[in-house]
């Protein structure tokens, strides 16, 4: 397995993407704070919504590469904005969070797991998967080097991915999206090539592209397939008239699963208990 670019270090704040576990933590939060005004849960109840969202959202941040100073701050934040004191306890890709109230106590653990190959969109979360591939030989060589990967417009490879180029750029890739690929998406495989996306249209959805996303590495085409051996996650970080420069990061998904060729990009988090 080939090692994070210096420029994906573990310290390095904002070197992620939360794709999904924002959904997670914010459906706790509404839980607590806005579908139940009229009235109130069971004090345990409460407490327990406190304690899932709070190390949801702690976990996330060391996935994301936060030290355990933020994370803690950033549990017992969510903590309180469900209006709970709680204690926050962060260790090596795992957070337990104990909320309690006078007698009533409750507890939640979440732990960071890492080395996925592949996405499968959940009902509602779309993976954070671009369907453009970077050319293999060229992301290597920049991941080998430690650099950003500065790749060649004409070189990307449109892949058609059952949708809709523009919408899958903004908004991620779907289920539906993937149906001929099983619901999922897991390399190694073969995908078919988008021959009608010109590369102005290359330019424009790239430029127009904010925060981190999943990118296929492709080999060369043959007719209307491409290879794709694996997938990485980068962010563009420049988009000049004939290049885009991508740099190396760690995306956080709820959509992450396990197979194929897996690698240090990809990243879930979830409950123990």
């Amino acid at each position: 397995m080939r090692h994070l670019p210096r420029g994906i270090s573990p310290g390095r704040p904002g070197a992620a993407g939360l794709w999904g576990l924002v959904v997670l933590a914010a459906g706790s939060l509404a839980a607590g704070l806005v579908l139940f005004p009229a009235r109130q849960l069971p004090v345990r109840a409460e407490l327990q919504t406190a304690a899932d969202a709070a190390a949801l959202a702690a976990a996330a941040e060391l996935a994301a590469g936060a030290d355990a100073a933020t994370a803690r701050d950033t549990g017992l934040w969510y903590a309180a904005a469900n209006g709970e004191a709680a204690d926050v306890r962060v260790g090596p890709d795992r957070v337990r969070v104990t909320a309690a109230r006078a007698a009533a106590r409750a507890g939640a653990t979440a732990v960071v797991d890492r080395s996925f190959g592949g996405l499968r969109p959940t009902p509602g979360v779309a993976a954070p998967l671009v369907p453009l591939a970077v050319p293999a030989a060229e992301w290597e060589r920049a991941e080998d080097e430690g650099t950003d990967a500065t790749v060649r417009l004409a070189a990307l490879v449109p892949l058609r991915l059952g949708g809709d180029f523009g919408r899958q750029f903004a908004a991620g890739t779907t289920a539906a999206d993937l149906e001929a690929f099983g619901g999922q998406f897991v390399p190694p495989l073969t995908a078919p090539v988008a021959t009608d996306v010109s590369r102005w249209d290359v330019r424009a959805a790239v430029g127009a592209l904010t925060g981190p996303r999943v990118w296929p590495l492709a080999g060369r085409p043959t007719g209307d397939s491409v290879r794709v051996p694996r997938l990485v996650a980068a962010r563009v970080v420049a988009v000049g008239p004939a290049a885009v420069t991508l740099r190396p990061c760690v995306v956080v998904t709820a959509a992450a699963v396990a197979g194929g060729a897996a690698g240090p990009y990809l990243v879930r988090v979830r409950l123990t208990d």
